[in-house]
């Protein structure tokens, strides 16, 4: 029988038949997705609680494991992401070529560990509006694209924009004219440079109760 893995985000549940898979949810998932079996949460537990009131007590009355960065004695359920074998597997072990940019990407890297034969994708990366769009896609793309060399079959919502070039690109460098030309280009390159100057704008106060928390 061919083992499958459902993935779904906050935007809204999976479409169609989830029985027979297992039901990964992300973050607050839960709240739209029946039958979640597992749920990711890797942003620290402090900024969780600060950013999702309540979440500790929703997800420990859903009783199903929940995958952060360790264990909490909060979420008696809570197990730690093996990220070491993750940078292990996708990135040679080279810790300074490691990224995984999302929640999502965790769950991805997790299912190819796995070995599912099919990974399904819903409603992930919808909006190319959106701060996630350009916080999340290379990551996303990257694992996906893995996944696909693996030879694990992976679905996508028709919403999905993972895999697909940015708006303003073809999808065919060379066969295809490009209808913006190199602007695109020179925005998103002075962007970048104005952004590689920012000052660390990162609440310190948070990121104190977060080491205090580690111990």
């Amino acid at each position: 029988m061919q083992s499958r893995v459902i993935i779904v985000g906050e935007y809204g549940p999976a479409d169609g038949d989830i029985s027979g898979a297992e039901v990964w949810g992300a973050n607050l998932a839960y709240r739209k997705q029946v039958g979640i079996t597992h749920i990711f949460a890797m942003d620290h537990l402090v900024r969780m609680e600060r950013k999702h009131s309540g979440f500790v007590e929703d997800v420990n009355d859903l009783n199903v494991p929940v995958v952060m960065q360790r264990h909490y004695e909060e979420i008696p359920l809570s197990v730690g992401f093996p990220l070491q074998p993750v940078i292990e597997r996708f990135f040679g072990n080279d810790k300074n070529r490691a990224y995984l940019t999302s929640t999502i990407c965790y769950m991805m890297a997790m299912a190819i560990l796995n070995k599912f034969d099919r990974i399904e994708l819903h409603h992930i990366l919808t909006d190319q509006h959106s701060n996630e769009y350009f916080a999340q896609k290379s990551g996303l793309d990257f694992f996906y694209a893995w996944a696909l060399a693996s030879g694990i079959e992976i679905a996508l919502t028709e919403d999905c924009l993972i895999g697909r070039p940015y708006p303003w690109q073809p999808p065919l460098y060379g066969y295809h004219p490009r209808s913006k030309g190199a602007y695109p280009d020179y925005v998103l390159a002075t962007a970048v440079g104005a952004i590689t100057f920012m000052p660390d704008i990162r609440e310190q106060a948070e990121i104190l109760t977060m080491e205090q928390e580690d111990g």
